[in-house]
């Protein structure tokens, strides 16, 4: 049985403003379905494995390429393509390199809502240094963003931003400035350049960043050969942006897009080890805090049954996603793995079963 004791552990969730937001994350709105909305993180998640230390890239357009090429457990550089599911939780580490692709996550289901996800497992050093606060977009959420919000498709284009390739996704309710012109979509063919359809300076950049826009590099994948060796292909021509959802027991879903396509459903081996960018829900904001009731409140679990002691009157329990799934003052409930936020009368707490 493992018991909490939260007077040391959980965290108090300020619902704040919908103009708040967690460190790293950027300006822009997108919607991901029809009721929420999500900031992305100010670059490609990378890692340190000498250090075990978990950072956003400095710039949105920033991606390692053929130094991915060193990873190992005790390279001190940095790393930005990783196997799926490789948060470092069940001994998944970043620097996994399995030939067998049923090996990565837990093996078969999806990785939302689990520690499997980078985000929810570990605390990155300038996105709020807390873990929990950041997450993996679904394969319905990048379908979403592509193919189902309001004006989808004159949302995106190719672009080369500072010399280097990639994909600009624009936030909703987008206007572009007058100083500058945006040309949503892909290129005719493969062998078109992506600046052919648009090219900006880093000022140029700057300012549409400003305004809230998402640039995704083209990042290429790793590739593991049946001898163990590695290389690093398509580094400056595609980008492989993975998701949380499975696809059968060797591959998951992954938004994957060249100079002339845009597959926001593309489906990948887990051991190709590919790109993350996280996302943050657009709701509420964290910080620690203590219990301020008279008598502490505990909370264990057994075989994924919450209990909860010392209860003064009702509580509610939200989903990560803020989706409210029990209101009452049973004192045990049975939940699946995710993560919580169990909500009482004087603090907020969160939990991961």
């Amino acid at each position: 049985m493992k018991k909490l004791n939260l007077l040391s552990i959980f965290f108090l969730i300020a619902i704040v403003a919908s103009h708040a937001q967690t460190e790293g994350a950027l300006n822009g709105l997108f919607s991901v379905s029809a009721t929420q909305q999500v900031r992305f993180a100010q670059g490609n998640l990378q890692y340190q494995a000498s250090t075990n230390t978990w950072r956003f890239a400095e710039n949105q357009y920033d991606a390692i390429k053929k130094d991915n090429s060193n990873i190992s457990a005790t390279y001190d550089g940095w790393i930005d393509l990783f196997g799926w599911g490789t948060s470092g939780y069940d001994n998944k580490y970043p620097y996994m390199l399995s030939i067998d692709p049923t090996q990565y996550g837990n093996g078969t289901n999806e990785i939302e809502k689990t520690l499997y996800d980078w985000g929810l497992n570990n605390a990155i050093s300038n996105g709020g240094n807390k873990a929990g606060l950041w997450r993996t977009p679904t394969l319905n959420e990048w379908y979403y963003i592509f193919m189902r919000r309001t004006n989808a498709d004159s949302l995106y284009g190719i672009a080369c931003v500072n010399n280097i390739n990639g994909l600009i996704v624009l936030p909703d309710n987008w206007t572009t400035p007058e100083s500058l012109t945006f040309t949503p979509g892909i290129a005719n063919n493969y062998d078109d350049e992506y600046k052919t359809i648009n090219e900006y300076t880093l000022e140029q950049w700057e300012t549409l960043e400003n305004l809230g826009a998402l640039f995704l590099p083209t990042t290429g994948y790793i590739y593991i050969y049946e001898s163990g060796g590695i290389d690093v292909y398509s580094a400056n021509t595609h980008g492989y942006y993975w998701s949380s959802t499975s696809n059968k027991e060797e591959e998951a879903f992954m938004l994957n897009f060249g100079a002339a396509v845009v597959t926001a459903d593309a489906k990948f081996k887990r051991n190709k080890c590919s790109a993350v960018r996280l996302i943050t829900d657009n709701t509420t904001t964290t910080t620690n805090t203590t219990n301020i009731d008279s008598t502490p409140i505990n909370i264990y679990t057994t075989n994924n049954t919450l209990y909860l002691e010392n209860l003064n009157s009702d509580y509610q329990i939200f989903t990560s996603h803020g989706n409210l799934i029990y209101s009452g003052n049973h004192p045990s409930i049975t939940l699946p793995n995710g993560v919580y936020i169990i909500k009482t009368d004087n603090a907020i707490h969160k939990i991961v079963l």
